[in-house]
């Protein structure tokens, strides 16, 4: 379950607990294979992943680490951050 979120503000308090979008029905409706399952579970645990990573996890290919993560962001499961190359990491879409 994703964290709650916090806020304090003129006085009040909020809490917010959100509902776990990528469960595992949902996946499986998306059509993801059971690497990038591995990929997801990965994130939920350590909160980024990066193609090295996909790699080792996987037991893949640089390029098809790169074709099955870009196609986990066209899926609207995953966003990157960086500005490409090495320096990319890969998080969950809120």
């Amino acid at each position: 379950m994703p964290l709650p979120e916090f806020n304090s503000e003129s006085g009040r308090f909020r809490l917010t607990f959100y509902k776990e979008l990528f469960t595992e029905e949902y996946l499986k409706k998306k059509g993801l294979s059971e690497r990038q399952l591995l990929a997801i579970a990965h994130v939920k645990e350590h909160e980024t992943i990066s193609n090295t990573e996909y790699q080792a996890i996987a037991g893949v290919s640089k390029s098809t680490a790169t074709r099955e993560l870009n196609q986990l962001k066209t899926k609207d499961v995953f966003v990157s951050e960086g500005e490409g190359g090495r320096g990319t990491v890969y998080r969950l879409k809120k």
